[in-house]
């Protein structure tokens, strides 16, 4: 059996009937998509997660097509699109701990500079106590828990282009407190 939207379906799509619709869309194109992404990636996790989040995303932004020919051409492309992605950044990734590993920043430190990085994070960590709530916390979420901007606006319920102002005036006041040490 050929999976097609049915007409009606489809307007409840686009106009706006978000449980019926949504279940359809996700009944009729995950696999394929799933297989797809899975051709690209190799990664049957990563495959999972790219369809999900591009489900959900096409729901909640409710793009509007003329066909259902159209839209499927949108989901499959979208679908490739962050695959690719993914693999670039995959490939940056080992990238990065290859050339670490060609230096021979695997190699274990002595005492003293264990003992010396560990005073330096005590020092650091002390002086980002001293900064504003807001500040302390943007700071925290970006370089200890490696959230991205986009992440903490979220968590904060506060507007992008506060994080990253936030951010600087945190690292500018950090780099001004650490150098008087």
């Amino acid at each position: 059996m050929k999976n097609t939207i049915h007409p009606s379906s489809w307007n409840n799509f686009v106009i706006g009937d978000e449980s019926l619709s949504f279940s359809d869309v996700y009944f009729m194109y995950s696999g394929t998509l799933f297989e797809h992404s899975f051709r690209i990636t190799k990664d049957t996790e990563a495959s999972l997660e790219i369809v999900d989040f591009l489900l959900i995303k096409v729901s909640q932004i409710r793009p509007s097509y003329k066909s259902s020919g159209d839209f499927k051409n949108f989901l499959f492309k979208s679908c490739a699109n962050r695959s690719l992605n993914y693999l670039r950044s995959e490939k940056r990734r080992r990238a990065a701990q290859t050339e670490a590993m060609r230096h021979g920043d695997y190699v274990l430190n002595s005492i003293e500079d264990m003992l010396v990085t560990r005073e330096r994070f005590k020092e650091a960590m002390i002086a980002v106590k001293t900064l504003p709530q807001g500040m302390q916390s943007i700071f925290i979420h970006s370089f200890i828990n490696e959230r991205t901007p986009k992440e903490i606006a979220v968590l904060l319920n506060v507007p992008e282009t506060s994080v990253y102002t936030q951010r600087s005036q945190a690292l500018k006041r950090l780099r001004l407190t650490l150098a008087r040490h």
